[in-house]
């Protein structure tokens, strides 16, 4: 194994959990043409809790023919203050991004711009309808993060393990192989953490160089079954990890200054699904969202982890279910209060479900947040 050219690895303690193999495949991907903005039965929903009045959140604009635009959108709630105590208990009916593509990840330019895959290229797409071929030939896509410098990073080969690198003139290189990521997100000093089949890495995005933190029998797995996706707490602090795993966990580690673990990942919440998360994210409240293939459904766990609540159920229609998730920007259209879910088994169309809590990564005040949450 390399070793790393900016820090240590922490040395994790293991622990031994039993559990059975979770069952999946890998959905096929293909091409199809996208529909006009328009909502869509969500379907059954589970257990919820109550989290309070749920709070009034914008139509989503008919964006009609490609290029035209209407009248100025709601992106979401008063951009400086968020109540916590008013979750809406389930979000608004979808609503198909005309123009967008995505296959298992989407990222936001900073320039106004979803990016995602067709099945053939990368493309770029305003909230609009605009949209264009960004890099043509890029066929397996999956995770996607942007690093600060504006180059995109992107998991690729639908478990041959390569990271690539993607610069904002459309050229790309490999920055490592063999690591087998489905996943990958950016932390502030620029490095990428990565999950998939053989564990949860660290990734120079400029020498290839990488540490492993932990495999899936850190995790208390037996083999086969293995972190699956990764998410920030809002300051950084912990690290959320989806999971391939029978009963749905979903796992958190806190993080030292250098964002490496300080200990044991821990579970932080279970029943998310049947344990195959191939999108996870968190809003500005703490509440922890997975998609999950085996059930095919969104679910989200409250800050604590103590309550769990089925959102969306696609199993009446396998093809709507998505396969990544991310937060909104909250600029050029894009709602800062809804997630944007990638389908590649709908033609990689790219749906909006307004969850009515803006990311963690908005910036404004949030006020009656529960005690204890990342």
């Amino acid at each position: 194994m390399m070793q790393p050219t900016r820090r240590a690895l922490v040395l994790l303690v293991c622990a031994t959990v039993s559990v059975h193999v979770a069952t999946g495949c890998t959905p096929s991907v293909d091409g199809g043409d996208t529909g006009p903005n328009q909502p869509v039965d969500t379907g059954e929903t589970g257990a919820t809790q109550d989290t309070g009045e749920t709070g009034e959140t914008g139509d989503t604009q008919d964006t009609g023919e490609t290029g035209e635009t209407g009248d100025t959108q709601d992106t979401g709630p008063d951009p400086e203050v968020f109540d916590c105590s008013a979750v809406p208990e389930l979000p608004e009916p979808e609503a198909i991004i005309v123009g967008a593509f995505g296959s298992k990840g989407l990222a936001f330019d900073g320039e106004g711009h979803i990016v995602g895959t067709d099945g053939n290229s990368l493309v770029k797409a305003s909230y609009d309808g605009d949209w264009s071929v960004w890099i043509p030939g890029v066929r397996q896509v999956e995770g996607l993060a942007y690093l600060s410098g504006g180059d995109l990073i992107s998991t690729y080969g639908y478990g041959a393990g390569e990271v690539r690198r993607y610069t904002p003139e459309g050229g790309q290189t490999t920055v490592v192989g063999g690591l087998a990521n489905y996943s990958v997100v950016i932390a502030p000093n620029d490095m990428i953490y990565a999950a998939g089949w053989n564990g949860a890495f660290v990734i120079d995005p400029d020498t290839g160089a990488y540490i492993e933190l932990f495999t899936g029998d850190q995790l208390g797995f037996p083999g086969g079954v293995s972190p699956r996706t990764l998410a920030f707490s809002k300051n950084y602090d912990a690290l959320f990890i989806g999971t391939i795993d029978n009963r749905g966990r979903v796992f958190v580690v806190d993080l030292d200054a250098d964002y490496l673990p300080t200990g044991r990942p821990e579970v932080f919440a279970e029943g998310l699904g049947n344990g195959w998360h191939d999108g996870l994210g968190i809003d500005i409240c703490g509440n922890v969202y997975a998609v999950d293939y085996n059930s095919t459904a969104l679910y989200r766990a409250s800050a604590d982890g103590s309550v769990v609540t089925q959102l969306v159920d696609w199993s009446d229609n396998r093809r709507e279910l998505a396969h990544g998730l991310i937060f909104g920007s909250g600029e050029d259209g894009w709602r800062i209060d809804a997630i944007y879910l990638p389908e590649s088994e709908n033609g990689n169309q790219v749906k909006e479900i307004v969850v009515g809590v803006p990311g963690n990564r908005w910036d404004g005040e949030v006020i009656n947040l529960a005690s204890g949450s990342h």
